[in-house]
Formats: structure tokens, sequence, C-alpha cells
């Protein structure tokens, strides 16, 4: 018997694929036909020192391994056609769902065996490996969607249109299937259509219920995982409304939501779009992604968009650490991806070249309609190959999915032998220089609009500040340099920059991190001193500098971004609060880039619009991951608002509006989060007709939530509230009754909202004020929040009740809710009882307050401050709202204000006068809650309002 000649491989390989061939011919019979194969021997010790799956499957299945050879299937390049006419020739009609799994299966390990070997004995080029790839995919796809249709068909009916047509569901595969440059270990990326609403044959199910029933039947036919492993992994989360959304829908919601709601990363997603199946019955989709992907002229207006996507790109690399990834790392697949595919949305509807899925063909076309310099295309195809070649290999090590360069040496000695190279260190230099390359020209694609000279730096100061920040720590010290950067107090200064230059953390940072600080602090001595106001700002920026160091691609972006860097002491100056939360959570500081979209803080439609572009990527099932994508987008919005607060951008009233929409969105994405982690645990809650399928559950905020007053620090008061058969049990593996259900649906909420992280928590929440305050039950069924508020609810409960609203969640409840709070509100009362609790409950809150021995005015809780403006409303609308019912009608003090005056209870001049206060008074509070502290109007600022909010207060309660 021959030998392989495993002498040839490197040394680290040789003993182990010395062992896997033991393992071979042990398993092989003498006479096996595979030893008389010259290729095999030529090729299977570098296959096998390759790829541990190859090695591994050909131990476990030689019969495969055989019959590839014997065949000369292995040695041979495939027709377009040749795999999808195997698998279905393996399946018939006959067969049933198991059966067809098993096939599927075996089909693919066979077919993964015999790519991996072409590709890593050199026989197959690198395009023919990843088209290779792809057809296995589309076969397996094809044939378990055939499969699926029919069994589900005989089952339900065939699904049919309004005109009695056959419907059929589409596959469109987008991401590398789309482009047919599938990789060895990828998921498929799908999206799932039909062409119309309808109902099936003979039972009349709707069309709807009926692909909902295919896709997930299809998709568990590729992707679960059997003792003969799975076919593909899938992933819908690209789909219209990303996992939130319908598994698949009719053409014309696919239509309405890419016109109504398509953003850019949808149009990058879709350049790749390919139609797999049933394409005649396609055509109409083609033309719906055609238009909503290329528009007819130059679509320059996308490069916001890009430079968004760009940023996005660049935060992820420091965010995630990314740096040894080949795909998603620094000058990696994907940026090589992102510059064919912007220049192809930029040009493509006027170029019909480039209306093509598959990369090269675009990135040849784009050099020949000089959208791209042939020297550049060249780096970029050179890289695109290597790359490719090297992810391919690093996931035939195992089958797994993965774009990481290993740190272990074994692998690293297999992967540089698969690439040609007999050194790990030789084959890194020449990826770095391929990544480098593409860093470079992705940098360049869309430039910053901004550069140190708009900032009109003075070369000389810069260049007196980086001798100030070099010398810092010889003993000719140069504070009084300082002076001529503009700082007043050099003494602070100076001892707070040596303390901050000599502190541990800057001390260990390694030489790229210091050399990144040393390029920053001259710029940034050198605009703190052009700023001024020394003390606060240095404390401020250095507390800051502090908590990035250990992360110095934060200082990169400093460096990078002047402007940022300008605009980030402005806000520390204009800002306590800013500045902590800046330091608290670094990755802010990305938010500072773009100025223009900083200072818009978004409204409620956008919010959900962008909540929705934070969870594509997430799996359903990873919950944290959720809530922390759901805090970042918490913060950063609240960033944009402080920002424009600050700059003096939004108004007092808008900052609180601002504030409410953020809260409501996440609360929108809690109540999402917890009941489906609820139901996949417990089933759904029951009702006489069956499953719950929408929770029958709402939020109600309360206090400032309610009144849409949110603060930066503002706590969420909030009330939940079922409905449905307290008893009946859910449908699940582990059965609850619907009020235990519901109960855990709150308290899951008010944990996820107030867990706190590495990115900090949501918000404080409070729930005293619910039904018998902290004795009581933390989720009330409808009818018992009904009857308690009619029946046992204290005065002071109806005044809450007040600035109570529907926050989110059914929206039955809702409306229940609205209309039993009027309910409450309306109610006839006598004017004497009702003056006496409200008055008492006051006297109260000013005995506490007076426990505390403070003389300060305090324009919350004092005589004749906040909370006697909002007695004073709510006293008002529980005696008017009887005669008046439309005083009761908002939850905000202003617009009650408003009513009261427009139904006569205060006169025009009062009503607007104390409006004007009150907003002064939250002026206030929110520029003490904006600098961390207790800030107070200068003596004789606010005894004018406290006089006559006082005046108004006897004139109301002693009418």
């Amino acid at each position: 018997m021959a030998e392989l000649p495993i002498n040839q491989l490197p040394l680290s390989l040789q003993s182990q694929v010395q062992a896997i061939w033991h393992d071979v011919k042990q398993v092989l019979a003498e006479d096996s036909p595979l030893l008389q194969q010259t290729e095999f021997f030529n090729s299977a010790a570098k296959v096998w020192a390759c790829s541990d799956f190859v090695s591994q499957n050909c131990v476990r299945h030689p019969a495969v391994l055989e019959e590839l050879f014997t065949s000369g299937e292995i040695t041979r390049q495939y027709t377009p056609t040749d795999l999808q006419t195997a698998l279905a020739g393996l399946i018939s009609t006959e067969q049933d769902y198991d059966t067809t799994a098993k096939i599927l299966r075996e089909f693919r390990r066979r077919e993964m065996l015999r790519i991996a070997w072409r590709d890593l004995s050199g026989w197959a080029s690198l395009e023919e490996t990843i088209t290779d790839l792809s057809n296995l995919a589309d076969a397996c796809i094809q044939q378990a969607y055939e499969k699926t249709y029919q069994l589900l068909s005989e089952e339900l009916g065939i699904p049919e249109d309004n005109q009695g047509r056959q419907q059929h569901l589409i596959v469109i595969a987008v991401g590398k299937l789309g482009g047919k440059e599938l990789n060895f270990s990828s998921d498929v990326d799908l999206i799932f259509t039909y062409p119309a609403k309808g109902v099936t044959q003979g039972k009349q199910l709707d069309n709807e219920t009926f692909f909902l029933r295919l896709s997930q039947q299809l998709i568990k036919l590729l992707n679960d995982v059997t003792a003969e492993g799975f076919v593909f992994r899938v992933d819908m989360r690209l789909r219209p409304y990303g996992s939130a959304g319908a598994m698949a829908i009719n053409f014309n919601a696919v239509e309405a939501y890419y016109q109504e709601q398509g953003r850019v990363w949808e149009r990058y997603a879709l350049v790749k779009a390919r139609i797999i199946n049933q394409l005649q019955q396609a055509k109409p989709l083609q033309s719906i992604l055609q238009k909503f992907v290329f528009r007819r002229y130059v679509d320059f207006s996308v490069v916001e968009g890009l430079r968004d996507l760009k940023d996005a790109i660049n935060r992820d690399i420091r965010q995630q650490d990314l740096y040894s990834n080949i795909k998603r790392g620094p000058g990696g697949i994907r940026e090589i991806e992102f510059i064919v595919q912007a220049f192809q949305i930029i040009h493509g509807g006027k170029q019909p070249s480039l209306q093509t899925n598959e990369l090269v063909p675009a990135l040849l076309a784009l050099v020949k309609l000089n959208c791209l310099d042939q020297v550049i295309a060249d780096d970029l195809l050179q890289a695109y190959e290597f790359f490719r070649n090297t992810e391919n290999h690093l996931q035939m090590l195992d089958d797994k999915q993965t774009q990481e360069l290993p740190s272990d040496e074994l692998a690293q000695s297999k992967i540089a032998f698969s690439m040609g190279f007999t050194e790990w260190d030789v084959f890194l230099r020449v990826l770095d220089t391929h990544r480098d390359k593409v860093k470079a020209h992705f940098e360049n694609m869309v430039t910053p609009a901004t550069d140190m000279e708009t900032l009109a730096v003075d070369p000389e100061q810069l260049s007196l500040a980086t001798n100030i920040w070099q010398q810092l720590l010889t003993t000719a010290m140069p504070e009084t340099c300082l002076g001529k950067l503009g700082f007043s107090d050099e003494d602070m200064v100076a001892e707070q920059l040596l303390a901050f230059k000599n502190s541990y953390r800057v001390r260990s940072m390694d030489s790229q991190g210091q050399s990144r600080l040393d390029g920053l602090m001259p710029l940034l001595l050198l605009l703190m001193g052009r700023a001024g106001d020394d003390e606060t700002m240095f404390s401020r920026i250095v507390a800051l500098l502090d908590n990035i160091v250990k992360r110095s691609v934060y200082i990169s972006l400093l460096n990078e971004n002047p402007r940022a860097l300008e605009l980030l002491l402005h806000l520390c100056r204009g800002s306590a609060w800013l500045a902590r939360l800046l330091a608290q959570f670094p990755f802010l500081l990305d938010g500072l880039i773009d100025q223009d979209k900083l200072y818009r803080p978004l409204t409620l439609d956008d919010l959900l619009a962008e909540l929705r572009q934070y969870l594509v990527g997430i799996p359903v099932d990873d919950y944290e991951q959720q809530i922390n994508a759901l805090r970042r987008f918490k913060h950063i919005n609240v960033l944009k608002v402080a920002a424009s607060d600050v700059m003096d951008k939004s108004p007092l009233m808008k900052v609180s509006d601002y504030l409410t929409d953020i809260a409501t969105v996440v609360l929108q994405q809690i109540q999402k989060i917890v009941w489906k982690n609820l139901i996949d645990k417990h089933g759904y809650p029951m009702n006489e007709d069956g499953p719950m399928v929408e929770a029958q559950f709402v939020i109600i905020g309360y206090g400032k939530l309610g009144g849409i007053e949110l603060g930066y620090n503002s706590d969420l008061d909030l009330v939940f509230l079922y409905d449905g058969p307290q008893q009946l049990m859910t449908n699940g593996a582990r059965p609850l009754s619907n009020s235990e259900f519901y109960l855990r649906m709150g308290q899951r909420i008010v944990h996820l909202i107030t867990v706190a992280s590495e990115t900090g928590k949501l918000y404080e929440v409070d729930t005293r004020l619910r039904p018998s305050g902290k004795s009581g039950m933390l989720v009330s069924h409808i009818d018992a929040f009904a009857n308690y508020q009619s029946e046992q609810a204290w005065t002071w409960e109806h005044q809450a009740l007040i600035r109570a609203r529907p926050i989110c969640g059914a929206a039955h409840l809702s409306e229940r809710f609205t209309e039993l709070r009027q309910a409450v509100l309306c109610q006839p009362r006598e004017r004497e009882p009702l003056r006496e609790e409200v008055l008492s409950m006051r006297e109260k809150m000013l005995e506490a307050q007076n426990g505390q021995k403070t003389t300060e005015f305090d324009v919350k809780k004092s005589r004749g401050g906040i909370t006697d403006i909002e007695f004073m409303v709510q006293y008002a609308v529980l005696l008017w709202a009887h005669n008046y019912p439309r005083v009761q009608k908002y939850s905000d003090n202003v617009r009650i204000l408003e009513q009261l005056s427009e139904h006569g209870v205060l006169t025009d001049e009062v009503a607007e006068e104390l409006i004007r206060t009150y907003k002064r008074y939250r002026g206030i509070v929110h520029e003490a809650a904006l600098q961390e502290g207790q800030w107070l109007p200068e003596d004789g600022h606010y005894q004018a309002l406290q006089a006559f909010v006082c005046t108004q207060w006897d004139a109301l309660f002693e009418a």
C-alpha cells in the first residue's frame, strides 16, 4: 500500500495527519478502490492537515470518500445544474418530512466534503468554491420548499388568490447567498413573501396563516440539528420590520414597507437580493425591490446615509474589539463590500451594469464606468480573494461560522499552510498589507467635512501646548506658559495636569495608547485655554479622560475629529451631569461626530424606526443582548436631547417631550421582550375562545411620565393592568394561571428596566401608586382597578390619577383605562370635604419638609412652589370635572390650566401667570439636574413668583 507524503507537511502538522491516516486505513477494506486513486494520495495529506472537519468525516464515513473518488466527482468541476439535479433525484413525493430531512443532511455532508477537498487541494478556484456552496444552498432550499409546500397543501389545501390562481412562497436570498458568494459555514439570509391575499382550497384558511406555517416548517427542515446534523442555519432578521415582523408578507405589504419605512442599510442589504424559486410568479416582486434599491438618478442623497454606515462600522470595530475579525475588522471583507455597494447604490439607477448582486462583476463594471480607479479596484480584488480564501479555510477547520483569526499555534499553522505560507507571521504580514490598503480606501470613501483649519488653530499656540504637555514631568515644569494659552489659574491647571499624567492609568497605557494621548493633549489644552472657566472645565474633562484612557480608541476618535473634541468641551462646561454621563459611557462620544444629527432629537416615529435598526442582527431569544442594545439606544438619544438643550437648541417643554418619547419607546420594547420570553416558557394566556395571542396588558404612566414632564433623572411611576379570565391556565409546557402570568410580566418588566450592567440601567421605577400601594398586587386586573378607584381610593390617589395615561399595551385596555379615569375624575364631589382632604395632604408634606430643618426656598416642595401649583390644579379638576369634563382630558399641568381658564374656573390672567411661573420653576429644577446640584435663583428672583402662587392658593382654597 502506498503511503502519504506526510513528510512534506510542516513539522507541527505531521503527527496529526499520521494519526488520521492510521484511522482511515483501519476503516477501509484492504482492497478499497480508494487506495488505487493517485489523486487521493497526492491530495489527502494537505487536506487533512488543513481541515479537522474533512478528516473526521473521512474516518466516520469512509464510503462517502470512496464514492466521491471512484465516481470521479471529486476531481471534476460541477455544472450549474448538477447539484439541483442530483438532489431532486433523491427526493420523491412519497417520502415524508423526516425522510426528506435525513436525505438533505446526508447530501449536504457529502457535498461539503467534496467542496472542501477540492478547495484545499488546490483543484478549485475561489469562484468555483463559493459558486458550488451557493448552488448547494439553492438546491437544498428549493427541495426543502417543494416538500414542505406539498405536505402542507395536502393538509390545509392549496393557497390561491382572489382570482383562484395558485400561490407560492417566494424565497429571496440576500447577503452572501444572494450574491452567489456563500462561504463555507455561512448562515443563509432569507426573506419570505407571497403574491397576494386569498384562502386555501377546501379548508378556506387565509394565505397569511398558510404561509406563516409554511415558513416555520421550511426553516425547521433546514435549520434544526438532528443526528445527521443540519442543512443550513437560516437567518430571517433582514425581513421587513426585522425580528418583530411577520415571517412572510404579501407583495403589496412589501412594497408599502420599503416605500414608507425602508432604511439606507436595507438598500445595501437588497443590493444582493436574488429570488431563488418561482421566478415567473416573482417578477412583480423583482421590480419592487429594484425600484427601492436603485433610483433613476445619480443618487448622491445617499451620501449622508453612507457616512452613518461608515461611522457604525468604525464604532463596531472599537466597541466589539473586532481587530482579529477578517470580515468585520478594520480593512476587512465588510469594508470592501461597503465600497462596492455604495457606488452601486449611487450610480446603479443610471447604469444597469451595476444592478448585479455579485461583487466582482460590480467592481469590474465600476472601473469600466470610470467610477473607481483601476489601482483601487486591483487592491480591492486582490484583498477580496485573499480574505475570502482565508475565511473559507477558517471555517473548513471545524465547519464553524467564524471570521476570527485563531490564537492557538496549531490552528495558526493550519491556516498559514492552507494559504501557501510556511509561517504564521509571514501570512499575517501579507494579510495586514491587504487590510491596510482596504482601510485606506474605505476611510477615503466618505471624507469628513471638518479638519483642524475649521477650528482656526494657531500653529504657534499648538506648538506651545505640545511643549507644555511633553515637559510636564520635567523639573522645569512650565506652569507660567499656561497663561499664554488663556488659563487664568495656572497653578490649579498645572497641578491637575501633573496628577493626570502621573496617574496609574496613564502610566500603564501601552505605547500605541500613549502616542494617541500625546497627540490629543496639546489640542485639548489649546481649546480649553481658549474656552476659559478653568476650574469647572478642567475637573470635568480630566475625570472623563481618566475614564477613557483605558480604551484608547476613544482618544483616537477625538484625535481624528477635532470638531467633536471642541463640542465635548462645550457640553462638559455646560452640564456637570452630561460630563459625568459621557465619562461613564464613553461609547456616547461616537455621537459627537455628526453634529447635525446630534442637535436633532428624534420624534416618536423616528425613535421606533431607529430602535428597529439597533435590534437588527440580535437573535430574538437573546434577551440580554436586546436589553443592552436598548440601554445604548436610550443613552444615545438622551445625549441628543441634552446636547440640544445645553446648546440652547430646544426649549424646556420640547426637552420633556423628547425624554418622554424615549421612555415610551423603551417601555414598548421592554414589554415586547418580556411577552416573548414568557410565552416561550409558559405559552399564551387563555380566554374562553382560546389563546390570547396578543398581550392583554397595559402600562400606565403616572407622575412626570404621565404628565409628559420627564427630566434627565426622573423615575418612572408605573402601574400595570391586565384583562382576561384570571384562573384559566396558559397553554405552554409550564402552564401558569393568567393572573400569575401577568404578575410575572410586571415583575420582569421592572427588573429589566432597573437592573444595572456595564451599559448602566434604563430607569428607576416606582410602583407605589398602584392600588393599595406597597401592600397591593404589582399587577391589577382592570376590573379590580376600576373597583378600587371607585370604592376604596383615597383623595390623594385620585389626585395622582389626574397625571396618569396609558403608555403602551393593548389598545382596548388603554381605552378602558381612559374611560374609567374620566368616570372617576368626573364624579361629583362636595367642596368642603375635598378641600379639607387636599389641604391635609399638603400639610403633611410640608411637615415632612420642615423636619429636614432647611430654611432655603425649595422650588419643588416649599410653600408657593411647584407642588402648590400641582395641588391647585388637582383640586380644581376634582372639584369642577363633573361640571366641565374637558378639564380632566389632559394629564399635563399646562394644558389643564388652559382648560381651567377656558371654562372660567380661573381667569385668563391668573392661568397664564400660573403657567409662566410653573415653567419658570420647572426650568430651575431642570437646570439643577443638568448641574447635579440644588441650583437656586438669586435672592429677589423668586419671591415675587412665590408670593403670586401663595396668593392664588389662598384665593382658590378660601373661596
